[in-house]
């Protein structure tokens, strides 16, 4: 019976890794994916925000004559306002300054 009990808590311990639920498990595994795709992205960038350093992708959007807009894909609970102007640093060490506007 000890045997059976330790296989069962193993399983719990399993099931439960990404959250106690059947949403928080879905959440924490798109959350991980998330992470795995930034690291190894080729549009990941980094930026100082509240002065922590944060990580995500500055995915293509659309540009013309007079504007670039890009996608600046992070953590949901990262919550910027619009009109913050960030300096934004990618792989190949160049930094530019980006707004947020939504």
């Amino acid at each position: 019976m000890a045997e059976e009990r330790s296989y069962f808590d193993i399983y719990k311990k399993r099931i439960n890794r990404y959250g106690e639920n059947t949403q928080e498990r879905i959440q924490g595994q798109r959350e991980k994916v998330f992470d795995i795709k930034v690291q190894e992205s080729v549009y990941k960038v980094s930026f100082i925000f509240e002065g922590n350093e944060h990580f995500g992708t500055l995915e293509r959007g659309s540009q013309d004559n007079t504007e670039t807009i890009q996608y600046l894909l992070t953590k949901v609970e990262l919550q910027m306002p619009a009109g913050e102007i960030l300096k934004i640093t990618d792989l190949h060490g160049n930094t530019n300054r980006w707004m947020v506007y939504y």
